[in-house]
Protein backbone atom coordinates (compact mmCIF):
# COMPACT_ATOMS: atom_id res chain seq x y z
CA UNK A 1 0.00 0.00 0.00
CA UNK A 2 1.20 3.47 -0.79
CA UNK A 3 -1.24 6.34 -0.80
CA UNK A 4 -1.03 10.10 -1.07
CA UNK A 5 -1.79 12.09 2.07
CA UNK A 6 -3.46 14.68 -0.17
CA UNK A 7 -6.53 12.42 -0.25
CA UNK A 8 -6.94 12.75 3.53
CA UNK A 9 -5.54 16.17 4.51
CA UNK A 10 -6.93 19.67 3.98
CA UNK A 11 -3.34 20.93 3.61
CA UNK A 12 -1.69 21.65 0.29
CA UNK A 13 1.99 22.13 -0.56
CA UNK A 14 4.18 23.47 0.86
CA UNK A 15 2.40 22.71 4.15
CA UNK A 16 1.92 18.98 3.52
CA UNK A 17 4.68 17.51 5.68
CA UNK A 18 3.82 13.82 5.17
CA UNK A 19 5.04 12.39 1.86
CA UNK A 20 3.33 9.02 1.73
CA UNK A 21 1.04 6.70 3.69
CA UNK A 22 2.93 3.41 3.86
CA UNK A 23 0.25 1.31 5.57
CA UNK A 24 -2.88 1.41 7.67
CA UNK A 25 -4.25 -1.31 9.95
CA UNK A 26 -7.89 -0.47 10.54
CA UNK A 27 -8.35 -3.12 13.24
CA UNK A 28 -5.60 -1.69 15.46
CA UNK A 29 -6.27 1.87 14.17
CA UNK A 30 -2.57 2.32 13.35
CA UNK A 31 -0.72 3.91 10.42
CA UNK A 32 2.84 4.51 9.28
CA UNK A 33 3.73 7.46 7.06
CA UNK A 34 6.99 8.41 5.36
CA UNK A 35 8.74 11.77 5.38
CA UNK A 36 11.92 12.69 3.54
CA UNK A 37 13.08 16.06 4.85
CA UNK A 38 14.43 17.93 1.80
CA UNK A 39 17.84 19.59 1.92
CA UNK A 40 16.21 22.97 1.32
CA UNK A 41 13.39 22.42 3.84
CA UNK A 42 11.91 25.84 4.56
CA UNK A 43 11.06 25.19 8.21
CA UNK A 44 14.65 24.88 9.48
CA UNK A 45 16.02 26.99 12.32
CA UNK A 46 19.74 26.96 13.11
CA UNK A 47 20.29 23.80 11.06
CA UNK A 48 17.61 21.72 12.83
CA UNK A 49 13.90 21.15 12.47
CA UNK A 50 12.01 22.81 15.34
CA UNK A 51 10.04 20.56 17.69
CA UNK A 52 6.77 22.28 16.75
CA UNK A 53 7.26 21.03 13.16
CA UNK A 54 7.59 17.48 14.48
CA UNK A 55 4.29 17.95 16.32
CA UNK A 56 2.72 19.05 13.02
CA UNK A 57 4.15 15.98 11.24
CA UNK A 58 2.62 13.74 13.90
CA UNK A 59 -0.68 15.64 13.67
CA UNK A 60 -0.76 15.16 9.90
CA UNK A 61 -0.03 11.43 10.23
CA UNK A 62 -2.92 11.21 12.72
CA UNK A 63 -5.18 13.09 10.30
CA UNK A 64 -4.21 10.70 7.50
CA UNK A 65 -5.26 7.75 9.68
CA UNK A 66 -8.58 9.35 10.66
CA UNK A 67 -9.28 10.34 7.03
CA UNK A 68 -8.39 6.89 5.73
CA UNK A 69 -10.71 5.20 8.23
CA UNK A 70 -13.55 7.58 7.35
CA UNK A 71 -13.17 7.11 3.59
CA UNK A 72 -13.11 3.33 3.96
CA UNK A 73 -16.30 3.52 6.03
CA UNK A 74 -17.99 5.56 3.28
CA UNK A 75 -17.81 8.83 5.21
CA UNK A 76 -16.42 12.18 4.00
CA UNK A 77 -13.06 13.41 5.25
CA UNK A 78 -13.62 16.21 7.78
CA UNK A 79 -11.23 18.88 8.97
CA UNK A 80 -9.97 18.26 12.49
CA UNK A 81 -8.34 20.64 14.95
CA UNK A 82 -5.40 19.91 17.21
CA UNK A 83 -6.71 20.84 20.66
CA UNK A 84 -4.08 19.38 22.95
CA UNK A 85 -0.58 18.02 23.31
CA UNK A 86 -1.07 15.72 26.26
CA UNK A 87 2.53 14.47 26.39
CA UNK A 88 5.60 15.08 24.26
CA UNK A 89 9.25 14.11 24.29
CA UNK A 90 12.02 15.04 21.87
CA UNK A 91 15.08 12.80 21.99
CA UNK A 92 17.34 13.96 19.15
CA UNK A 93 17.52 16.84 16.67
CA UNK A 94 16.37 16.27 13.11
CA UNK A 95 18.15 17.81 10.16
CA UNK A 96 17.42 18.36 6.49
CA UNK A 97 18.11 15.15 4.58
CA UNK A 98 16.74 12.86 7.31
CA UNK A 99 14.40 10.08 6.22
CA UNK A 100 11.68 9.50 8.78
CA UNK A 101 8.67 7.36 9.43
CA UNK A 102 5.80 8.54 11.59
CA UNK A 103 3.66 6.04 13.44
CA UNK A 104 0.23 7.07 14.71
CA UNK A 105 -2.25 4.99 16.67
CA UNK A 106 -5.76 6.09 17.57
CA UNK A 107 -6.20 5.52 21.30
CA UNK A 108 -9.68 6.86 21.88
CA UNK A 109 -12.72 8.29 20.12
CA UNK A 110 -15.45 9.97 22.15
CA UNK A 111 -18.12 12.29 20.68
CA UNK A 112 -15.91 13.97 18.09
CA UNK A 113 -12.77 14.00 20.22
CA UNK A 114 -9.86 11.77 19.25
CA UNK A 115 -6.60 10.90 20.98
CA UNK A 116 -3.54 9.59 19.11
CA UNK A 117 -0.21 8.20 20.27
CA UNK A 118 2.54 9.13 17.80
CA UNK A 119 6.26 8.63 17.23
CA UNK A 120 8.74 10.07 14.74
CA UNK A 121 11.30 7.37 13.92
CA UNK A 122 14.73 7.70 12.29
CA UNK A 123 16.90 4.65 11.63
CA UNK A 124 14.68 2.48 13.83
CA UNK A 125 14.80 4.74 16.90
CA UNK A 126 12.11 7.13 18.14
CA UNK A 127 13.42 10.71 18.01
CA UNK A 128 10.12 12.31 19.08
CA UNK A 129 6.93 11.06 20.70
CA UNK A 130 3.63 12.70 21.59
CA UNK A 131 0.07 12.02 22.60
CA UNK A 132 -2.18 14.42 20.70
CA UNK A 133 -5.86 15.30 21.07
CA UNK A 134 -8.10 16.46 18.22
CA UNK A 135 -11.64 17.68 17.80
CA UNK A 136 -13.51 16.88 14.60
CA UNK A 137 -16.81 18.82 14.46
Amino acid sequence: MSESPLDYLPHRPPMVLVDEILWVEEGSRTTRCAVAVPGDFFLVEEGAIPDVVLIEMMAQASACLKGWIDVHRGLPVKIGYLVGIDTSAFHAPLRPGDRLTIDARMLDEISGYFKFECAVVRDGAAVAEATLSFMVP
